[in-house]
This record gives structure tokens, sequence and C-alpha cells, in this order.
């Protein structure tokens, strides 16, 4: 006996039952992630602000934003040939120069913080030579921050190091110099040159509201 397609016990009428069986339990599990979906989705537009003191920020990195870092390692790569890099940094924005216009941008998008770093190869551009001039510099950068209303968050060393510490072997040397002492060390040069303006109390304090937060470094082998 031949049975009909549409018998219940017909191969075809199997294959069909099987079909609608597993539609019905993707349905079902689509309508499970689904609800699961709209419920996140509910609690999340519930809350209509993020937890006080949230941080909302933009982030640079010295070598890639303030150009003409000569005095970099990775400078010095950017010019060799062959190189590995598919472009030299150049002026880069000029942040540099801009850094001003770049705050008031940060400013403009609403946001309450600004990460930048600061470019040893600039403060110490030579072993035991310290710019002054510059350290000031990124020290309006700081007062800039605070003037239009964001928080400035300082970041050591942003994976660029000063030509002459790499030449001498960089991470790879055992004894190696650590940024963050340079920078100490820097810091106290600092204010060994402005205490005939100021206090040394006075400075210390000064710089000490200045920044709260800081990021030791963005290269872990560096700091």
């Amino acid at each position: 006996m031949i049975k009909s397609a549409d018998s219940p016990s017909s191969p075809e009428r199997r294959e069909v039952l099987r079909g609608s069986a597993a539609a019905l339990i993707a349905i079902g599990a689509a309508s499970a992630c689904l609800g699961s979906g709209r419920t996140a989705y509910a609690a999340a537009t519930a809350r209509k602000s993020f937890p006080k003191g949230f941080i909302w920020g933009a982030a640079t990195a010295g070598h890639q934003v303030e150009g003409n870092d000569t005095n970099s390692d990775t400078w010095f790569l950017e010019q060799l040939q062959p190189t590995l890099f598919a472009e030299r940094v150049g002026d880069a924005d000029n942040s540099l120069e801009l850094w001003q216009v770049d705050l008031d941008l940060v400013r403009s998008l609403k946001l309450n913080a600004f990460r930048f770093s600061l470019e040893w190869s600039r403060i110490e551009p030579e072993p035991g030579q310290f710019s002054v001039a510059m350290l000031d510099h990124y020290l309006r950068i700081i007062d800039g921050c605070r003037t239009r209303g964001l928080q400035p968050l300082v970041t050591f060393n942003h994976f660029t190091a000063p030509r002459w510490f790499s030449a001498r072997g960089g991470n790879a040397r055992p004894s190696r110099v650590r940024p963050c002492s340079r920078l100490s060390l820097a810091q106290t040069q600092w204010v060994e040159r402005s205490a005939a303006e100021d206090s040394h109390d006075r400075l210390i304090s000064r710089r000490r509201r200045r920044v709260r937060r800081t990021t030791p470094r963005r290269n872990p082998s560096r700091c």
C-alpha cells in the first residue's frame, strides 16, 4: 500500500513535522532572547545618567599629535630606510603649538577629562639635561584643562623614549633607567629653578592640586 504524502506516517509528512518543530523551537529561543534584550534595554534606559564622577574624556599620545619630536627613538626609526612605518609623524597635528585649540575641542564635545602624555625626550633630550621650558609647557596644559573644567589625566610615558635611552639598550638593559624616576629628578630641578620666585612648599602644594590622576605608563616595560 502506497502511503499518501498527507498521511501522518509518510516520510514527506514526517520531514515537514520535524521542520515545523525545529522552527517552533527556534522561534521560542529567539523570543526568549528578545525578551531578555528588552529587559536589558529597559534597565539601561531607566538609568538616566552615569554614576557621579564618571569620566568621559579624550586621550592622546604626545608623539602622535605634537609632531617633530626629533629627539625620540621613534622619530629616529621613522627616518630609516627601509622602515616599518607607513608614514612619518612629521608635524602630526602640531598639538605642541595648538594644544589650546585641542582643549577647546574637547570642551565643545561636552567631555570632562583630557589624557595626554609627557614626552620624555622633550623633557630630557640628553642624559641629565632637563628642559624647564618643556616642564612649564606641560604645566600650562594642565592649567588649561582646569580653566576649561576638564580633569587632566597625565601619562608619564606613552611608548616613546629619548634616543639616548634606546641607544644605551633601552628596556633590554638590566639596569635600565626608568622614566618615572627621571621625571622625579626633572621635577626636583624644576623646583630648584623656580624656588627663587616662590617657596618650595607652595610650589609642591600647587603641583599636587593641579593633577589628581596619573597613568605611569602606556607601555608596561617602560616605567
